[in-house]
């Protein structure tokens, strides 16, 4: 091997090795925003919407939705496709009162898990 072809392949190493990261752009769901809406409130019950903005290249499935110290009534799996706008029903009905601020954790299945900060 000569120096030329040591030298070039030597500078390709950095591209070869960042290859997959560029194989994988779009993926997660950093690309999709979120937002929370109550709809109405009853005791310890509430009815929210959950907005989602898909602003990715790939389809994102809402596989589920946690809160702590709640159960969840009527969460269904909800499709996001890529440039979408979807809004999704989702009940809570928590053990204690209801705190005036919590965490959704929204579970995307392969593309990843994200908390969205509720303020009543």
């Amino acid at each position: 091997m000569n120096r030329r072809k040591l030298l070039l392949a030597f500078l390709a190493c950095p591209i070869l090795a960042a290859a997959p990261a560029f194989s994988h752009e779009g993926h997660g769901v950093s690309h999709v925003k979120t937002s929370v809406t109550l709809r109405k409130r009853r005791g310890r019950t509430l009815h929210l919407i959950v907005t989602f903005l898909n602003q990715g290249r790939d389809a994102v499935m809402l596989e589920t939705v946690a809160v702590e110290n709640a159960q969840v009534l009527n969460a269904v799996k909800t499709a996001v496709p890529a440039g979408a706008l979807v809004e999704a029903p989702v009940s809570l009905r928590f053990h204690d009162d209801v705190p005036g601020i919590f965490t959704l954790m929204l579970d995307f299945g392969e593309h990843g898990k994200g908390p969205v900060t509720v303020t009543l």
